[in-house]
């Protein structure tokens, strides 16, 4: 089961050069080995990343795409990044996704959505979508809730074992907060599944640009 996507909204017209990683571990019940990501998307907009243990556990997946952005200090920002990757490991197969922020002022929404299929079995696909919606409260302090749901065929991704019953929806909702150090961010999230019991999310992220910022901008969370 899919479980993480951090969402980062950017107050830039143009994309700029940056490099990032993240980490995330949860309660034993639902994933056995911490979570990890690390990204990359250079001045054109062109993006890629890597994950462990994100599409599936004992899994590597790779994703490329590129990033539409729009907006200026000040107002509306908002971002696009439609993406195609494949994965191997425990799971097998392809993934097709698109990533949306859209920011006001210190508000900010963020959405994930993923498709994926297996090549070991074809009638095997999942479909994955985090939501989150949430404001920065101050220099440190960031706030919102978010919506994960998750469908998976009979042998799509590993799933916790009190999850229903094959190519079942599992729906989670809960609160967020965020840690801001600097250019360190610490994620907690609280999830209420429809079905099993609740879970804790805890995180870590870390960016960097690799050029001089055009324009001011402000972190929120991030896309993953």
């Amino acid at each position: 089961m899919n479980i993480i996507c951090m969402l980062l909204s950017w107050h830039c017209a143009n994309a700029q050069p940056r490099i990032g990683m993240e980490g995330y571990s949860t309660s034993p019940a639902w994933y056995t080995q911490p979570v990890g990501r690390v990204y990359f998307e250079n001045a054109r907009g062109t993006y890629g990343e890597i994950r462990y243990n994100y599409d599936a556990e004992r899994t590597l997946g790779v994703s490329v795409g590129h990033a539409f952005r729009g907006g200026a200090a000040g107002a509306s920002g908002w971002s696009v990044a439609p993406m195609v990757g494949l994965f191997a490991g425990a799971g097998q197969g392809f993934s097709v996704g698109c990533n949306a922020t859209l920011e006001r002022g210190s508000v900010s929404f963020s959405s994930t959505d993923q498709l994926m299929g297996s090549v070991n079995s074809p009638n095997a696909a999942s479909f994955y979508s985090w939501s989150e919606l949430g404001r920065q409260m101050d220099k440190y302090l960031y706030a919102g809730v978010t919506f994960m749901g998750d469908r998976c065929a009979p042998d799509g991704r590993l799933a916790p074992g009190d999850r229903p019953a094959p190519a079942a929806w599992v729906a989670s909702v809960g609160p967020e907060l965020r840690l801001c150090l600097g250019d360190w961010n610490f994620p907690v999230y609280f999830f209420v599944p429809t079905t099993g019991k609740g879970y804790w999310l805890l995180g870590v992220e870390r960016e960097w640009s690799l050029a001089a910022p055009v324009i001011n901008h402000q972190k929120r969370t991030y896309y993953k």
